[in-house]
């Protein structure tokens, strides 16, 4: 299993490194994602005017989001053809979009009702006691079962519930719309198979951590301009990162799911024959 993750992230990597226009086309599409999040938040509703622009901005950051999914998980298919992609990608990112709902509403909705959950003790109004040298406390006992409640919603949000999306990606964009949401089941089973676990795990020091710390882990620098240069170099190596790590996850994930289907495919092939003969 880790020669054939290894493999899958190696083949991935190297495609969108040979398709260096495709490259240049998720650069460009994350970055105007990103401005138009920015002028979202920085805009101001003074005018219909700008209330308008900012109703166009917030339509627009999810196109682009969905838009960029359908890219990351074709672009080997397409082998990196940029009309073709881009095109592709315009045509049917809805269908990721739309298959995306569902999922997110039940996560959502167990997300909340986990958080609703009472782990602590009833707080009951106590009379103050009269002021007296102050003694130290010992520190309460650690609530196990906020922990697991806790690290329950740390996995659906950042494990189960991206990586059951990347997998319906995979299915809408290459069966279609209908057709992936009729193998959601299988979608959700196969992004839980350790092979696909963990090249999301290895995809997500890329494209997660090293842009955190990139940009939030400070340089001292011994002028404005050199400390200036070196946060334009952080973004610009974070924003590298993020786009190149995603990509390369997806395009590695949507590889190791088309091998294990043709495999499956196979051995079902196999079986009839045997079958037939005997």
């Amino acid at each position: 299993m880790i020669k054939t993750v290894f493999s899958a992230i190696g083949s991935s990597f190297r495609s969108l490194l040979r398709f260096w226009r495709a490259l240049i086309i998720f650069l460009l599409v994350y970055a105007a994602m990103l401005v138009a999040v920015y002028l979202f938040f920085a805009g101001r509703e003074t005018t219909i005017v700008q209330f308008l622009f900012n109703v166009l901005l917030a339509l627009a950051v999810p196109v682009l989001f969905f838009v960029l999914q359908t890219m990351a998980v074709r672009f080997i298919d397409t082998q990196g053809h940029a009309r073709t992609l881009t095109v592709g990608a315009l045509r049917d990112f809805w269908k990721l979009l739309l298959i995306s709902l569902p999922l997110i509403a039940v996560v959502g909705l167990l997300v909340y009702l986990l958080a609703q959950i009472k782990v602590g003790p009833d707080q009951t109004p106590v009379i103050p006691a009269p002021p007296r040298a102050a003694v130290a406390k010992p520190a309460p006992p650690l609530q196990w079962q906020a922990v697991a409640i806790a690290s329950i919603q740390y996995l659906l949000l950042c494990l189960i519930l991206p990586l059951s999306l990347i997998h319906q990606w995979i299915a809408a964009a290459r069966d279609g719309l209908k057709a992936g949401l009729k193998g959601s089941v299988r979608s959700i089973g196969r992004a839980l198979t350790p092979s696909s676990v963990l090249i999301y795990v290895i995809g997500f020091v890329f494209f997660g951590i090293l842009p955190y710390f990139l940009l939030f882990n400070k340089t001292q620098a011994s002028s404005t301009w050199l400390d200036i240069g070196l946060l334009g170099t952080r973004l610009l190596l974070a924003v590298l990162l993020s786009v190149v790590g995603w990509v390369v996850t997806l395009g590695a994930l949507a590889q190791i799911t088309q091998d294990d289907i043709s495999n499956a495919g196979s051995v079902r092939a196999g079986t009839e024959h045997v079958a037939v003969g005997s």
